[in-house]
């Protein structure tokens, strides 16, 4: 499995990022994470993951 974070300073943006990362095979994991500084700067997250498709033994 491999993990990533979408971020941005834009709402909008990030909805094209993630749609973008969903063609690719990437799934959203949980919900949109938003960080707010005093001068009301804000950042948005989205924590993405994608499966491999490699199986792995167990002996």
């Amino acid at each position: 499995m491999e993990y990533d974070v979408i971020s941005t300073p834009d709402l909008k943006e990030l909805c094209l990022l993630v749609n973008e990362k969903i063609q690719e095979g990437w799934h959203p994991r949980g919900g949109i994470a938003t960080l707010v500084l005093p001068d009301r700067y804000a950042v948005f997250y989205q924590v993405i993951v994608r499966f491999s498709s490699r199986r792995v033994s167990k002996s």
